[in-house]
């Protein structure tokens, strides 16, 4: 259920550059809607983002997930 996206260019090469990281949980979304929002966490992170979702027991037809992100600065406020 967990997805692991890291967009950091040169990471560790570039000592200047700074990183941001974080942690989205997508708790509950129509099993329609998520390959919308996979295009959209595509368009922030400048990759494609294939997001590993699993059943949301307490909402049928719904789905679930995790993605840890790293990239640079400024990703967050994308």
């Amino acid at each position: 259920m967990t997805v692991v996206v890291d967009v950091r260019a040169n990471a560790g090469r570039d000592p200047d550059l700074a990183h941001a990281r974080g942690v989205l949980f997508v708790h509950s979304c129509s099993s329609a809607v998520a390959p919308h929002l996979e295009w959209a966490l595509a368009r922030v992170f400048g990759t494609s983002v294939d997001v590993d979702w699993s059943a949301q027991p307490i909402a049928p037809g719904s789905v679930r997930a995790e993605i840890i992100w790293h990239g640079p600065r400024g990703t967050a406020s994308k």
